[in-house]
């Protein structure tokens, strides 16, 4: 039986427990069936750039919520004993609070300035809609019911998805490298097909790019129809893959061949080009 949910109050840390196939286990399984087995094994781990990105969230789509829902690291020097102890004091009388460097508390305060200041981006992070919203949904994918699940940042009440997104350049050949390094395709095709799911709508993603670094500039970006196409092809052939390897039970990763240690095409041209030249 099909079924979907939709959960607006789940907490990041609980929907990263509940069980469903993201798009970033299907990033990890598309590295290799072992990169999805570490990922589903040891569950969810936050990193820097991850906490940052939370407190950019809040900071931006919910700063209502900032003052208890996180806590500014005060200067401690942790190297010390008795810093250490002030550090883990502060950590308990904050438990359950986004715990964040000053820095990164001026920074994204920064950005979110700059953001606001693009009136185009103004207007979508104000407008109605849900946010940090939690979907899960399953479906029928030849013999197997396989359970689904997304996070988005925030979803219009016309079905548009906003993702928020800090960057080192906004430059559009840039960003389009960076949104294809860290499989944002994956990430739409997932987030539409949850949209479309779970609220019966589809209609496409925009992206909010701001820069980590001053002056911190501000671009949106829409989804295209071929960056949405090569999305669901990936997700696609992860989604088979995840079938193949529950069929075999074999989640290894064995690649015994010779592969040939060759030059990227950018590097080709520049590189042969200029040989060219010298040699006339």
């Amino acid at each position: 039986m099909k079924t979907h949910i939709i959960n607006k109050n789940l907490s990041s840390a609980d929907y990263h427990v509940m069980y469903g196939l993201n798009a970033s286990l299907m990033k990890a399984l598309l590295k290799s069936p072992a990169h999805y087995k570490i990922a589903q094994e040891d569950g969810f781990k936050k990193t820097e750039a991850m906490t940052f990105g939370e407190l950019l969230h809040l900071i931006v789509l919910e700063p209502h919520k900032v003052k208890d829902e996180v806590a500014v690291m005060p200067e401690i020097d942790r190297r010390t004993k008795i810093g250490k102890e002030q550090y883990e004091l502060f950590v308990i009388e904050n438990d359950g609070k986004l715990i964040v460097k000053k820095d990164d508390m001026e920074r994204a305060e920064a950005m979110r300035q700059s953001i606001l200041a693009n009136k185009k981006a103004a207007k979508l992070i104000n407008a109605q809609g849900m946010v940090e919203v939690s979907l899960f949904w399953n479906d029928n994918h030849g013999d197997f019911n396989l359970n689904f699940k997304a996070r988005l940042d925030k979803v219009l009440e016309n079905g548009i998805i906003i993702d928020l997104k800090s960057t080192t350049s906004i430059d559009p050949d840039d960003f389009q490298r960076t949104a294809l390094k860290y499989g944002y395709h994956i990430s739409t095709a997932q987030y539409l097909e949850a949209v479309e799911k779970c609220l019966g709508k589809r209609v496409g993603k925009i992206f909010i790019a701001c820069e980590k670094d001053p002056p911190h500039r501000c671009r949106i970006f829409q989804a295209s129809e071929e960056f949405i196409e090569i999305g669901k092809m990936e997700r696609k052939r992860a989604i088979e893959k995840f079938i193949e390897c529950n069929k075999k039970n074999d989640w290894t990763f064995n690649d015994e061949e010779v592969h040939t240690l060759g030059v990227p095409s950018f590097a080709y041209s520049k590189y042969f080009d200029l040989e060219e030249v010298n040699n006339e």
